[in-house]
């Protein structure tokens, strides 16, 4: 099993325990073909985080461009996925894989010409159980 495998039935678990309601047990949101055919994607990136050769989380990214609003397309980047294994929690990897994601976007020119003209995030989506 590889390390990202092992990284995504850990998150799947938890997941299924947070909400059985929408999460089968056992259940990988990302299939070997999908892991493939991102790894060939530039517009949906993978990343790791290690630490001496042992992958102790992941981060999955997707850009996305929205033409419908505006008379600009604006590329947006999504945090599809993010893991860190559960023995390396607690301490800061999660908080790095974020920062590395928010750093990777702007140098990719997902936000920059929108932060640049003072635009702020408008939309944040919770949800909660009942």
């Amino acid at each position: 099993m590889s390390a990202i495998e092992a990284l995504l039935r850990e998150i799947s678990q938890v997941h299924h325990e947070v909400r059985p309601d929408l999460f089968k047990p056992e259940s990988l949101k990302f299939s070997l073909e999908d892991l493939v055919e991102r790894l060939g994607n530039l517009d949906k990136p993978i990343f790791v985080y290690e630490e001496d050769g042992k992958v102790l989380g992941h981060l999955f990214l997707e850009f996305k461009i929205c033409d419908k609003n505006g008379p600009y397309p604006k590329t947006s980047l999504y945090i599809d996925d993010l893991c860190v294994a559960q023995e390396s929690r607690h301490r800061g990897i999660g908080q790095k894989l974020l920062q590395f994601a928010e750093s990777y976007g702007r140098s990719q020119g997902a936000y920059q010409f929108y932060d640049n003209a003072g635009f702020r995030p408008q939309q944040i989506q919770m949800g909660k159980m009942l």
